[in-house]
Formats: structure tokens, sequence, C-alpha cells
């Protein structure tokens, strides 16, 4: 006896950060004029304050009552000139030009052929670099030009690597070191960059891609996170030793050294269009946004291994102002991902836990940064650096075109005989209705309910249109994607089989359809069939969609399970793993259908954590099953294709499936 059950699909929503809802970006825009407004205020007070102090230093924080001043040759004194441009830039007050054109002329002289560190770039870029982006004023390119030239004197042939800072003598940190390179120096990169393309030494840019070529290599562990500080040895090239540095410890990750990490990996692939500086930003970038211990609101501990300590304002900062950055560059998954990270974090600055009330912290616009807690220096004090960031994170985001008008889509395309289909910006999917069961000429005598598999590379809905044929075959890649998965009477990816003592048992195709509802990011439908209801709600954001099992009527004397389609016989035999520990079974097919180079299709069925451990099976046809004996139960479809640039190899489809899959098991 057959008995009926209820399916319901939902996209996991389980992903640290979900795509960006239109609102929440429209909120923070009508926003910005206030900020930028109390911004002025705060500056102005900060100008006003500075006029007690030396001409020629500059504000960095404010600390047990009192605003501390620096030196030109101090690293943050870029900041304040820089985050003067930025007001300029947004207000287009000429107030705020002629501070910045004053507080920048202050830098010139005395840091033009300083090479005493590394902090080039971030004196003289953030402020002459932005003065001369708005001014085009030729003082501030012969500047940078001189100020690069120092920058190289840094450079050893040997290692490839600009020396960040000198070994302190004995009784230094440190001590012993023979050559010290830390995360920061991407930050310097830009400089050089723009020295290469402006007339100066061809050289900077090949100090630049040796600097990120050798940080890439060696300055992230296994799990993506950056260290701080490494020690190489000038004579044979090696690392002598990884340091915490400002971090609580050598194993854990200091928030901001990791910012600067996804900050200056995405402006070197601007700069050059490497792709493996892409590929460590969105390495680094992921690290972040997926870290257990990163705080709901998106702003960081300053070290993620101390949670619950002082957060770091600055680190997010830096973090929001790349990932705006990252965004126009990473696949449309990973920007959707990326760009409702930044605006998420960038709401909880901008409010009044974070963004201080005028005539309190200073004047600077955010509270509590940390500087370096392990030596217990500016450890929850505003920093100006925090500022600088905040507001070229905002710049950012004011310029950021539209959000795609929808995401996600369902529907019944009676055109394309009657299919139903539903996608994200990640994939497509579609379930055979009861015409195409039928013999020709009126249908194809196919009876499936397994799910078919729909690559896109665009992050819109295309199904639609693919389906009514006004795009030309979609087994044809015309730029958008391609139907290279083939499902027939199969399971597909994420068909539901059952196995009683009579075989397998798989249901017919759906009988009834209809849309409940829908809107740019959640589309909610049903699918009637004679023996179950799929209720499905697909989201954008994620390469997973979710799937409710409930049968009606008496439980099923049965196991039931989502199926995969792993057949050499329909075109999909792969790289398969299973992992039952984690309940997760992953297929990658190196050469799409039909041994057509038409990129390599990742699949994946990820089982809910239940009462007891999952059980493979597997059918005639070549489709393995995660089965349980349960009335109820959760799983998971996911799926990628190699020609969305997402995914490229098979362990890289394994993490995703594996993480996510803990995942699941963690938050149970």
């Amino acid at each position: 006896m057959r008995h009926a059950m209820t399916v319901t699909i939902v996209a996991a929503a389980i992903f640290a950060v979900q795509a960006a809802v239109p609102a929440d970006e429209a909120k923070l825009k009508a926003q910005l004029p206030s900020i930028f407004e109390k911004a002025a205020d705060h500056y102005r007070a900060l100008l006003e304050a500075m006029k007690a102090h030396e001409p020629d230093k500059f504000p960095k924080r404010f600390q047990d009552g009192k605003l501390v001043v620096i030196p030109p040759k101090d690293w943050c004194s870029g900041f304040f000139p820089g985050s003067l441009w930025y007001l300029y830039e947004y207000t287009k007050d000429s107030f705020w030009k002629d501070q910045a054109v004053a507080y920048t002329e202050r830098l010139i002289e005395p840091l033009r052929h300083d090479a005493s560190n590394h902090d080039v770039g971030f004196r003289t870029y953030c402020s002459a670099g932005n003065g001369l982006r708005l001014t085009g004023d030729k003082r501030y390119a012969e500047f940078l030009h001189d100020t690069s030239a120092a920058l190289r004197t840094r450079f050893d042939d040997k290692l490839g690597l600009i020396r960040s800072w000198n070994s302190p003598k004995k009784g230094g940190g440190h001590f012993g070191t023979k050559y010290i390179v830390i995360i920061d120096n991407m930050m310097n990169l830009e400089l050089l960059e723009w020295d290469a393309k402006n007339g100066g030494d061809p050289k900077s840019d090949k100090i630049a891609r040796s600097q990120a070529d050798i940080t890439d290599a060696h300055h992230y562990r296994p799990n993506g996170s950056a260290y701080h500080i490494l020690d190489y040895d000038p004579d044979t090239c090696r690392v002598r030793a990884h340091y915490s540095g400002q971090g609580g410890n050598v194993e854990g990750t200091w928030a901001r050294g990791h910012a600067w990490g996804i900050y200056g990996f995405t402006m070197m692939y601007r700069e050059t269009r490497v792709k493996r500086y892409l590929e460590r930003a969105m390495s680094a970038a992921d690290y972040w946004l997926d870290e257990p211990n990163l705080p709901e609101d998106g702003i960081s501990y300053w070290d993620f291994s101390f949670v619950g300590e002082e957060r770091d304002i600055s680190a997010s900062a830096v973090t929001a102002s790349a990932l705006l950055e990252l965004q126009e560059f990473a696949p449309p998954s990973k920007a959707a991902k990326y760009r409702a990270a930044a605006v998420k974090m960038l709401t909880a600055m901008a409010s009044p836990a974070y963004f201080a009330k005028q005539g309190e912290n200073g004047d600077f616009l955010l509270m509590h940064s940390v500087g370096h807690k392990p030596g217990n220096s500016e450890v929850n004090v505003p920093l100006n650096y925090a500022d600088y960031y905040f507001l070229e994170a905002l710049l950012r985001f004011s310029r950021l075109a539209p959000l795609p008008e929808a995401s996600v889509d369902c529907g019944y395309a009676p055109y394309r005989m009657d299919d139903f289909y539903w996608e994200n910006d990640h994939f497509g999917m579609r379930a055979y209705g009861p015409v195409i069961m039928e013999p020709a000429p009126k249908g194809q005598g196919l009876v499936s309910s397994g799910f078919d598999l729909f690559n896109k590379c665009v992050p819109y809905p295309v199904l639609e249109k693919w389906l009514h044929g006004t795009e030309g075959s979609y087994h044809k890649n015309h730029g958008k994607g391609m139907d290279n998965y083939k499902v027939a009477a199969g399971r597909g990816c994420g068909g539901i089989g059952a196995l009683n003592r009579d075989g397998w048992f798989h249901e017919k195709n759906w009988k009834a359809q209809r849309v409940i509802s829908k809107t740019a990011t959640e589309a909610v439908f049903e699918l009637e069939y004679e023996t179950y209801t799929v209720r499905g709600t697909v989201t954008a954001g994620t390469p997973f969609m979710r799937f409710d099992v409930t049968p009606k009527g008496e439980p099923p004397a049965r196991m039931i399970g989502p199926g995969l389609d792993i057949s050499a016989k329909r075109q999909h035999d792969g790289l398969v793993k299973i992992d039952l520990d984690n309940g997760f079974i992953a297929n990658y097919e190196p050469e799409g259908v039909d041994g057509k180079e038409n990129g390599s299709i990742l699949t994946a069925i990820v089982l809910a954590p239940g009462e007891t451990r999952p059980v493979m099976a597997s059918d005639a046809e070549g489709c393995i099953y995660l089965m349980q004996p349960l009335q109820s139960f959760t799983y998971w479809v996911g799926a990628g294709w190699t020609g969305a640039g997402l995914f490229r190899t098979p362990d890289e489809w394994y993490a995703c499936v594996r993480d996510f899959a803990k995942r699941l098991r963690a938050a149970k």
C-alpha cells in the first residue's frame, strides 16, 4: 500500500549572509544625507579642537578624555586628510576641499622621501591619492611618484618582498627576527600600481605583484584566515616563524589584519585582473562572513578567537569597504552575499550603537575600535582610520548600481508542455506535469517525478524565456547558462524514492500546480502529486534549496529519501563524495552531458540531522539515495556549475557542501 506525503521546498536560509533585500539598501541610501551631515558636524568640531595643537599634527584618537595627535611620519597621518577629501567628495562643499588641501600639504615634504617603514601607502595615497583623484593637482602626482620610489627601496629582489618593519634591536619586540613582513603590506600596493600606470617606474608593478603573490602563498592558513606577521630568512627565502603581532595568538585570526587582506587582494585584482588575487579576496571574505564567532550585526571582535571581548569597528569598516568593491568582480551568487553583508555592517555602524553623538567620542565618528590589545594600546577607543574606511564605504555604497529587479522566480510553462519551474540566482529546476506523460504528438511519454537542473551564470531569472524558446535552445550556452543535465525517468537532482518489500517506488508526474506568492527575493509554490504535495519556497543567495517531507495518512512501513543521479547511462558519472556522518552525497561531473566540454556540473543532496544515521541505498538505474525510516524528514539540494565561475574543482564543491552540512548539524 502506498501512502501520500507532503514535501516542502525551501531555499536554504542557513548561509551566514543571505542576498541583500532591496528595502535594506533603500533604507540605508535614504540615511546617507543625514549620516554625512552628522559626519560634517563632527569634523567641524574636530577641526576646531585641532587649533589648540601644533600645525604639523594630525588627530588620531580620543583617549582618557584627551585628543591624541600624531606627527606626519606616524602610519596613521594620512587618514584624517583622506576623510576630509571624502567629505568634500560627497558634499561638494569647498570648505572641506580647503581643509583637505591644508592637511595634505602638511605631509608632502616630511614624507616625500621617507622610507623608514612600509606604511607609505597609508600615509600618502589615502591623502594625496584622493586629492589627485578629486582635483587633478600635478603636485600630488609628483609627490606620489617620489613616495613610490621611497617604498621601492624597501624591496628585496631575492626575497621578492617589501620589508615591513626593520628588525628590532635587543629588547625590542620579536627580537632576533631577520625580515618581517606583515599582512598590512597589501594596503600599500595601490600606490605602486598607480605609479606604474601613470608614468612612474614599471618596476612598481612587478614589486606589487611579487608582494601579492608571495603573501598569497605564505600568509594564509589552510582554513583561509591570515597570519599577521611572518619572518623570512633572506638567505634561504623561507619563512622562519609566524607571530601573532596585534592578534591574540599565533593561530588565531586578528580581525583587522584579515580585513587588510580582503581589501588588498580585491584592489590588486582591480589593478591587474590576475584571477588568483580575486580568488584569495573571495576566500578571505568568505572566511570572515562564515566565521561562527562573527556577531550578528557583522561588527567583529578584535580577534575572532576572543568571543565576548571588545569589538573592533575599524576592522569591520575596512571589510565593508572591501566587500562593496569585491562584489563588483565576484560571481553573481557571491556578489549578492558580499553586498548584503556590507549593507548590514554599514547599517550597524550608522546606528547609535557605534556612531557617536556630537560632542562625544572626541568628535570622531565611530566608537569601539581596537588598535593593539596585546600591547594594551588603543583599546576600545575611536581611531581615525575607522572613520576613513567608514566614509569610503558609504561613498562606495552611494555609487552602487541598483540590484536586479528579481533574483528568484517560479511558474507554470504550458508553452513547454506543462513544466513547472523555479530558480534563484544560483541555479534553476523543473518538474514535469501530466501532458508530457502522454504519447506523441501531444506529449513525449515521459513519466518522472525527478527534478531536472538548469545551470546559470547570471543572477536574474531566465527560465521562463528559455522554456518559451525566445532566446534559442537552452541546450546551448548563449552567455547566460544552459541545460546540460539529463534527468529522463530518473530522480535527477533530489527526486524522492521510497523503498519497501516490493522494491523501489517512484511517484508519477505532478497533476496540479499553483503559485502562492512571489517577490523579488522569494517565491512560494505548490505541486500536487497523486500521493504527496510539494510546497516550495525559493530564496536568493545560496546554492542550496530545502525540501521538507511529511507523509500523509498512516506512516509508511518503508524507507524514504532523496536521490542523486550518478549514472553513466545518463551522463552523470563523476567523482562522487559520500559522507554519511555529515549526511551528504556530492557529485562532480567533469565533462557535462554527452562528453562535451560544456562545463562541469556539481550536484549534492544533504540530509538534515535526524535521530538515526542515514542509510545509503542505490537502484538499478544508477541513482543513490540517503534514506531514513522516518515519518518526516528534511533535506537540501545543492547545485553548481563551473561555467558560472563559483566553483572550479571537486574539492571546492565538496568543501562547500561539507561546510553547509556541518552548520546544519551545529545549528540543531
